[in-house]
C-alpha cells in the first residue's frame, strides 16, 4: 500500500496535471503527498555575478509561493501534505529528487509529462528519465493533454 507519494512540481503545466493526479491518487489511499521543488543553481552561475544574489532568491520565492499554493489545495481536499524546497549545486534535479523519495520514506513518485511522442529525451525530458532511470522507489508519469487549462493556482 502506497502511503506517501512525492510529487515534483515547478510551475508547468505537466506538473500541475502531475499534482492533479497525484491528489485524486491519495484521496482513496489516504495517502499523505510531499511537495517537491528543486532550484538547481548550477544554471545560475552563467549570470553575472550581481546579478546571482537576486536571481537566486527571486527563484526561491517563486519555488515557495508554488509549494505552498499547492500544499494548500491538498488541505482543501483532505489530504495530508508537506512541502520541501531544495537547491542542487552538484547533483541534478532528478537526483535530488530521487533522494527525497528516499529521505521520505516514499512509496511512489508521481511525475507529469509532455508526452511528446519522440526520443525518450524529448519525450520525458531530461530530468524524468533520470528520475525513471535512478530511482528504486516506483515512478509514475502521467501525460498532460496538450492543454490541460490547469494551473497550480487554479487548483
Amino acid at each position: 500500500m502506497v502511503d506517501t507519494i512525492l510529487v515534483p512540481i515547478d510551475g508547468s503545466a505537466a506538473a500541475d496535471f502531475g499534482f492533479q493526479q497525484a491528489l485524486a491518487l491519495a484521496r482513496p489511499l489516504n495517502a499523505r503527498l510531499v511537495l517537491l521543488h528543486v532550484v538547481d543553481v548550477e544554471p545560475m552561475f552563467l549570470q553575472g555575478v550581481g546579478d546571482l544574489k537576486d536571481y537566486r532568491k527571486n527563484l526561491r520565492d517563486y519555488g515557495e509561493e508554488i509549494l505552498a499554493t499547492a500544499a494548500v489545495a491538498a488541505q482543501d481536499q483532505g489530504v495530508q501534505v508537506s512541502y520541501y524546497l531544495r537547491e542542487t549545486v552538484e547533483s541534478s534535479p532528478a537526483s535530488t529528487i530521487v533522494a527525497e523519495a528516499v529521505r521520505q520514506h516514499c512509496g511512489l513518485i508521481v511525475m507529469g509529462t509532455h508526452g511528446r511522442r519522440r526520443l525518450s529525451r524529448l519525450a520525458l525530458g531530461g530530468d524524468a528519465e533520470l528520475v525513471l532511470r535512478d530511482s528504486t522507489v516506483p515512478v509514475m508519469f502521467v501525460r498532460a493533454p496538450a492543454k490541460t487549462g490547469l494551473g497550480t493556482s487554479q487548483a
